[in-house]
């Protein structure tokens, strides 16, 4: 079993009613396709530099699988490149950190961990040179009384903490005022989607991550102090504790790694595309590989996820 959360400390600022609620906690869990848990693990706590409302934060991981995972996401992790794309669009697949505050929060968590026993597999410091860069992080030998499992980092860290069993998961999942959303991996749907049930969040993924909030048209909220409400879901104010349990589309992401040469070429393309249409091109036609091609659409369609993902070269089937 693997279990992934999200934290978020801006509750402070009022509830305003937009898809992103204020204080938010996104989890998973999984007895599973190890692969596919390391590849969902990596690529929704680094995407964006971890600065998602709803992206992996923390991970719980039942014992028996769980040094094979963490070798798998440390692999994964270290393997990612941070930085300044001088090179191009998709030269890095981590960037930057948006202001100095969010930066001190990192290393802040980082440092706190390790005073207290944690170890750093990878990563764990702040990129010399100009800019505000962090590297990409994979913390183990965590537990509660650190900040990166009990508060909101919001930066490209993986804090990973060994459980004994699903019980135990759960019950660290919950250990936390916030609930905004979870996603629960294991090689059988039903008993994955009875696990994410009993977990206090908004939403939960079953074999999947952020589903809810990269599908647009699924409901977006939290439960317990992450909002008072939801987007396009009927609503759930009065409720202590929502869940809006969403089983897996059936979707694999088959590799996160350094993008290839001709993914950085599909990825700027793509950019480019995107950036025309802003400026009233009403069409676009991006070829992935010889003899096979995307069309995007009339101007102002929004790609969709599988439609970015197979630009990037991660194959969704």
């Amino acid at each position: 079993m693997v279990v992934k959360t999200h934290l978020s400390d801006s509750a402070q600022r009022t509830w305003d009613f937009t898809p992103k609620p204020h204080w938010e906690l996104g989890e998973a869990l999984g007895i599973l396709d190890l692969e596919r848990a390391a590849n969902f693990a990596t690529y929704f706590s680094m995407q964006n530099a971890g600065q998602t409302c709803i992206s992996i934060e923390r991970v719980y991981v039942e014992e028996p699988v769980y040094d094979e995972f963490v070798a798998k996401v440390t692999e994964k992790v270290r393997a990612l490149r941070v930085g300044n794309p001088v090179g191009g669009f998709g030269t890095v697949e981590v960037g930057a950190i948006t202001f100095p505050p969010q930066l001190d929060t990192i290393k802040d968590h980082v440092d706190d961990a390790v005073q207290k026993g944690a170890r750093v597999l990878t990563g764990g410091q702040q990129v010399p040179g100009p800019g505000r860069f962090y590297e990409p992080t994979v913390l183990v030998d965590v537990d509660h009384t650190m900040k990166c499992m009990t508060e909101e980092t919001f930066g490209p860290t993986l804090p990973i903490m060994k459980v004994a069993d699903a019980d135990e998961a759960v019950r660290l999942a919950n250990d936390s005022p916030y609930g905004l959303g979870a996603s629960v991996f294991s090689r059988d749907a039903a008993r994955g989607e009875a696990i994410a049930r009993r977990i206090e969040s908004g939403a939960a993924n079953v074999n999947d991550a952020m589903i809810n909030y990269t599908v647009l048209e699924l409901p977006m909220g939290g439960a317990k102090t992450s909002g008072i409400g939801f987007v396009l879901g009927r609503s759930r104010a009065k409720a202590r504790h929502a869940r809006c349990v969403r089983a897996s589309l059936g979707l694999r992401l088959s590799r996160h790694r350094p993008h290839s040469k001709s993914c950085e070429r599909r990825l700027g393309v793509l950019a480019v595309a995107l950036k025309d249409r802003q400026k009233g091109v009403d069409h676009a036609r991006i070829e992935l590989a010889p003899g096979t091609a995307l069309e995007l659409g009339a101007r102002g369609c929004v790609p969709d996820r599988r439609t970015v993902s197979a630009v990037a070269g991660h194959r969704l089937v």
